[in-house]
């Protein structure tokens, strides 16, 4: 698994005009920053979790490891030649016995902290060993993306992408970490995608819970632009 920089040669891609809004518009007390926390049926395997993600993410999208900076006038993705997938996918390294509430307190406090836009502006941190209320043993993933590189959508799109089709449900999105996705064929629209990953990623677990609600409200009140989505998934 690699997690180098990307090359000295990699041309600075312009951001949109929508997307540069969105980066204007981020303040301290009012983040755009897209938050997801999904919640995992059992601990997954680190070394999984890291390589799934710098192979579906860092190395399919260079934009993961670009920074904003300014070139000729216009802010650009460009390269972070400091570059290292340990700097934005961790542990949370939580103390004590950790339930879901625990999960929400945290995630609350990581929601009200701004980026450093030294480096891409994205992170995942791994909350292991949650109690759940069921007495079984699972994980929660935190997985925080600035507006100003995908919309709510396209990181959905993204999550699902994470997961594979559980093998003896074909049509379903979700189980092991790390094996060639092959995702079900859609062809309707993006919202006809991700009403699908919904539909069967609620067969295979107990279903997406609060779509679009809080995992924790910040300091001051939940603002729009801080999306959250909980929803529980196998990830192993």
């Amino acid at each position: 698994m690699t997690s180098q920089a990307l090359p000295d040669d990699f041309a600075p891609m312009p951001l949109t005009v929508q997307d540069q809004l969105w980066l204007d518009m981020d303040r301290p007390n009012n983040l755009m920053v897209i938050d997801s926390l999904i919640w995992l049926a059992q601990s997954p395997d680190w070394d999984a979790i890291r390589a799934t993600i710098q192979e579906r993410m860092v190395d399919r999208y260079p934009v993961f490891r670009c920074r904003p900076e300014q070139i000729g006038g216009r802010t650009h993705w460009a390269r972070d030649p400091q570059f290292r997938l340990s700097r934005h996918v961790r542990k949370a390294g939580l103390r004590g016995t950790v339930d879901e509430e625990r999960v929400r307190e945290y995630v609350s406090g990581e929601r009200s902290k701004p980026f450093d836009r030294e480096h891409p502006l994205w992170l995942v941190r791994l909350v292991d060993d949650v109690q759940r209320p069921d007495g079984s043993t699972g994980a929660a993933l935190l997985m925080r993306v600035h507006h100003s590189i995908a919309d709510g959508i396209r990181l959905t799109e993204l999550a699902l992408g994470l997961t594979d089709p559980v093998a003896d449900q074909p049509h379903s999105i979700g189980a092991s970490v790390g094996a060639p996705l092959r995702r079900p064929k859609v062809t309707d629209s993006a919202i006809g995608a991700v009403r699908s990953g919904r539909r069967t990623l609620s067969r295979l677990v107990d279903g997406i819970a609060d779509l679009g609600a809080s995992a924790g409200t910040a300091p001051g009140g939940r603002n729009a632009a801080n999306t959250t989505v909980e929803t529980l998934a196998l990830l192993r």
